[in-house]
């Protein structure tokens, strides 16, 4: 913005800049007028995808047309002629784009020197970033180890209710087991996939599920239909091999056959957790099933696959860590350096489209869960409408 007022840039090329720089006819990744579209990401962030847009609503209409039209998320304008289609309209524009984890660089004046040290530093953060992702994982599966049993059964009863919320059945395998009740135990109940399509622990799941009516009755009955018939989800070999031999009659059985065999894996495990931080591969390799049971809790990703933080953060956010874990690795070191260092290169934060744009449903009095008929497009002239008001 200020380089636009130093240059003199005329009032509608800044405009066109601030709302779609990425589509100017030419433009180049390195391009300085993409770092315009800032005005569109540099805002308050949420959870809930439509209150982002909501802001972004909120800023545009707001610098350009001088209405506050994020009202109309809810209702049409009582004054204004904005309807909630045209919200839903511009709703169904920035739906259809999203923020790149890889930011375009600009081009820099930086000298060589102040380039080469950016590097060597952020280098060093990030090797400790992946240094700490390793060495969590390692303490994280080090309290899970020599209670495999104690918190698959956990996991069990959790998959009889609601994987979301505690149990009072869950509580009690909790304390039964005499679980650590630690600050970061909801990582730990977490690394336990409850995805049904989870091959390592989705035949557990799905067999628990479907003899939810009667667990001690029907289990041993629906575990084997899981490892006979063969069902639109892959089941581990290894997972297969040993449920098929144990053929456990009950919840309890099933649980101790899983645990036998992560217990026999925990060494596996730590060599899989040295070689990947050293970045490559035990010798000889795992064979895939063998990785599978050894990742089933926490992704052991290849050094190369975490180098970047944009790379370390997508890692993150798959194990569920508490937000306060994430003190402890220095992205907000790494963020500091970016934006002083003098060799650091500039990034835009730009958006781009989505691969499949889509139109919005106007949301019935702002409900995302009620959803009516599609707006038109955005743009019919504000002049010549008229409003009445009732």
């Amino acid at each position: 913005m200020i380089q636009a007022f130093n240059e003199d840039k005329p009032y509608n090329q800044f405009v066109l800049e601030q709302l779609a720089a990425d589509f100017i006819p030419g433009i180049e990744p390195g391009d300085p007028r993409l770092a315009a579209l800032g005005f569109l990401t540099v805002g308050k962030k949420f959870e809930n995808d439509n209150d982002v847009i909501d802001e972004q609503i909120d800023a545009t209409t707001k610098a350009f047309l001088g209405l506050t039209v994020s009202c109309a998320r809810c209702h049409d304008h009582k004054f204004d002629p904005i309807p909630t289609a045209d919200y839903y309209s511009l709703h169904g524009i920035f739906a259809s784009a999203e923020e790149p984890e890889e930011k375009p660089v600009l081009k820099s004046s930086a000298t060589h020197q102040q380039r080469a040290d950016y590097e060597e530093s952020l280098r060093e953060l990030e090797a400790q970033n992946a240094d700490h992702y390793y060495e969590l994982v390692r303490q994280r599966l080090d309290l899970i180890k020599p209670q495999w049993e104690g918190w698959i059964a956990y996991f069990a009863s959790r998959c009889a209710t609601s994987m979301a919320t505690e149990s009072p059945q869950s509580f009690d395998v909790r304390k039964k087991y005499k679980l650590p009740d630690v600050f970061y135990f909801s990582e730990l109940g977490n690394s336990f996939s409850g995805d049904v399509r989870h091959p390592v622990w989705g035949a557990l799941i799905r067999a628990v599920r479907s003899a939810r009516g009667n667990l001690e009755a029907d289990f041993a009955a629906a575990l084997q239909r899981e490892l006979s018939v063969k069902g639109p989800y892959p089941i581990n070999p290894m997972v297969r091999e040993r449920l098929a031999a144990a053929a456990p009659k009950s919840v309890g059985d099933a649980v101790r056959t899983f645990a036998r065999l992560m217990e026999e894996c925990d060494r596996k495990r730590e060599v899989l957790l040295e070689a990947r931080k050293a970045g490559g591969d035990p010798v000889p390799p795992f064979d895939a099933a063998l990785e599978e049971v050894c990742t089933s809790n926490f992704p052991i990703p290849l050094r190369k696959e975490i180098d970047t933080t944009e790379e370390l953060i997508v890692f993150y956010q798959k194990v569920k860590l508490r937000g306060d874990t994430a003190e402890a690795f220095l992205f907000k070191e790494i963020n500091q350096l970016r934006m002083t260092h003098p060799g650091a290169p500039g990034a835009a934060m730009v958006v781009r489209d989505v691969p499949k744009p889509k139109d919005s449903p106007v949301f019935l009095r702002g409900d995302e869960a009620k959803k009516g008929g599609s707006p038109e497009i955005f743009g019919v002239p504000l002049a010549g409408r008229k409003k009445t008001v009732s």
